[in-house]
């Protein structure tokens, strides 16, 4: 069971990874102030995210090996 669970939060992180290079490279573009706001509050809460599913794939693997 905790195999599944660490499966989906794999998943899961790579999709945010994605999400993360994208925002990366909106942010590269030429300064728009409301845009840039927003790609830069997103990325923080990508990067937030990814950390916490860091910390679940842990707490999965130490499950798993219980």
């Amino acid at each position: 069971m905790a195999k599944e669970h660490a499966d989906a939060l794999r998943s899961a992180r790579g999709r945010l990874v994605d999400s993360r290079r994208e925002l990366a490279i909106a942010l590269a573009k030429p300064f728009a102030r409301a845009d840039t706001e927003q790609w830069r509050k997103n990325m923080i809460e990508v990067q937030a995210t990814i950390r916490a599913i860091d910390e679940a794939l842990k707490d999965e693997e130490g499950l798993a090996s219980k």
